[in-house]
């Protein structure tokens, strides 16, 4: 009789750690779809201005002038490679024949 009862009670409380497992489950998949209901109606149509998405002027300018900069650095850099980076005795340089 004991032994029955033991079971009986193991298997209760695989049971309900099963069904309390179920319920957080379901409770997730609620929360879920209440947040999804949510900024659906918060965000019904992300663009709905009548906006056609074309880039400002000052957004134009800042591009070009981003782009100049990084020609103008890059040309630099371009020529400090190119120029020769010796450094010359003084011998070399009183002779004259750099």
């Amino acid at each position: 009789m004991e032994q029955q009862f033991a079971e009986i009670t193991r298997d209760y409380d695989q049971s309900k750690t099963d069904y309390e497992a179920l319920l957080a489950k379901k409770n997730q998949s609620e929360m879920s779809t209440d947040l999804e209901k949510r900024s659906r109606r918060a965000f019904p149509h992300a663009r709905s201005s009548g906006s056609t998405g074309s880039p400002t002027s000052r957004t134009v300018c800042c591009e070009r002038g981003g782009n100049a900069v990084g020609v103008v650095l890059g040309g630099g850099i371009a020529l400090g490679a190119k120029t020769e980076r010796k450094i010359y005795s003084e011998r070399e340089i009183k002779s004259g024949s750099l």
